[in-house]
């Protein structure tokens, strides 16, 4: 075994996360941020510049909810089915006053950092440019 993970690290790794999914629940997988399955451990003969490849099973997403004072909250999960459940049971500070809530923008992408990256842009900006944003994304 030593010498087909020595010629082959990305079959080593494939095989490793193929077992790894049998054993783990989804969210402890990772997207190779060095934890879970990815960056911490590597496979003998392996050098350090080697990158496994990442898991693909957890996205990130940044979103827009429209509240009723028509204000917006811009935020980042990636479990968006329970975060929209936070919101609406009141369990978010700034919506939790402001109901009904619509989900006016969404957007997902591979890594939390992109996703915090984006939503710091979007909070940075004028009403009118999220409106925009808004629209565009609709059609």
């Amino acid at each position: 075994m030593v010498s087909a993970v020595r010629s082959c690290p990305q079959a080593y790794w494939q095989n490793l996360v193929r077992g790894m999914l049998k054993i783990l629940p989804r969210t402890e997988l990772c997207s190779g941020t060095g934890h879970g399955v990815g960056s911490s451990i590597l496979p003998p003969g392996t050098s350090s510049a080697f990158k496994p490849p990442r898991c693909k099973l957890i996205m990130f997403y940044t979103y827009i909810i429209r509240c009723n004072d028509d204000s917006f909250y811009t935020g980042i999960t990636y479990n968006l089915r329970k975060r929209l459940k936070e919101h609406s049971l009141g369990k978010v500070s700034f919506t939790k006053n402001k109901k009904p809530l619509k989900l006016v923008f969404l957007k997902s992408f591979k890594t939390r950092e992109e996703a915090a990256r984006r939503e710091k842009e979007i909070k940075g900006w004028r009403r009118e440019k999220k409106e925009n944003l808004i629209k565009d994304s609709l059609h």
